[in-house]
């Protein structure tokens, strides 16, 4: 009877709790900025992209694997997207070998969308693949000179002077842009770093979009300017996708990932003032 007397005595506060508690979480999800404003380092990178001349050539080196596609993949998608509309010519290049999974699953991605806009896009015209960059920096260094000597095929063994999306790019001279996907470092330092420094051309800007785990090891290179833009974690990347296109799928994923973490929150705390209610500790 003593417990029981004392259940009840808890139960006007506990409801009372419970109700606070619901209302503070389902209001600071309502209160959550779905627009997500605008981050300074992805607006920066999107300014750069929206000015990449039509129909030139970029090269976006893929650093990332399984590990990173949550984050990655639907801006690396967005990105081939936009680039596809403007006829920008694109040269994949792996920094790991899981990249060259990366890039193919991103370029799938692309294609499939309804607002793709481009009819046919075509591997050897539109797009090539170089495959796994070995090296790091001494890749990033013979790039610089002449690409015919650093590789002569693509992934596939065909011939890149025989593929019309090279026409014209002899060495990192003849890009427009470089821009690095990215969940993990080469030889310490982000990989996009090493085709900054030895491009000669430094109109040319160097964009590095990163996992959110390797925010503050990227920071100290966007400060000194080695990376034009730096598009930061999930939240850069929604923000650098809703510049770039009308709506961002990395900002529905976000957002639907916020909302399961606040539904997990509310059940573990109803389930604890459960057993408080039965007079449990």
């Amino acid at each position: 009877m003593g417990n029981r007397e004392r259940s009840f005595s808890k139960l006007p506060s506990a409801y009372i709790i419970t109700a606070i508690v619901i209302a503070v979480i389902v209001l600071g999800f309502i209160k959550q900025d779905h627009n997500m404003p605008e981050k300074p380092g992805a607006a920066k990178a999107a300014r750069s992209v929206k000015n990449i001349p039509d129909g030139s050539k970029v090269l976006i080196l893929v650093n990332y694997g399984p590990e990173g596609r949550y984050e990655l993949e639907t801006g690396l998608s967005s990105l081939i997207t936009v680039l596809a509309r403007k006829e920008v010519g694109v040269i994949f290049a792996s920094l790991i070998p899981q990249g060259i999974e990366s890039t193919s699953l991103a370029v799938e991605k692309s294609i499939s969308k309804v607002n793709f806009r481009k009819q046919g896009y075509f591997y050897g015209k539109d797009y090539i693949q170089l495959g796994y960059l070995a090296g790091g920096s001494i890749a990033a260094a013979m790039m610089k000179g002449d690409i015919d000597i650093f590789r002569r095929k693509d992934i596939f063994g065909n011939r890149l002077r025989a593929q019309p999306v090279m026409n014209g790019v002899f060495s990192l001279d003849d890009l427009s842009a470089v821009i690095e996907f990215s969940s993990g470092k080469v030889e310490g330092v982000p990989g996009v770093v090493f085709y900054s420094i030895f491009n000669r051309k430094k109109d040319v800007p160097v964009i590095a979009v990163c996992s959110s785990d390797l925010v503050s090891d990227y920071l100290p290179f966007a400060d000194s300017g080695s990376v034009t833009a730096l598009v930061q974690g999930m939240k850069g990347i929604v923000s650098f996708e809703n510049i770039l296109m009308e709506k961002s799928e990395s900002g529905t994923r976000f957002f639907a990932s916020v909302g399961v973490l606040w539904l997990v929150i509310l059940i573990i705390i109803i389930g604890n003032l459960g057993k408080m209610l039965r007079g449990k500790e």
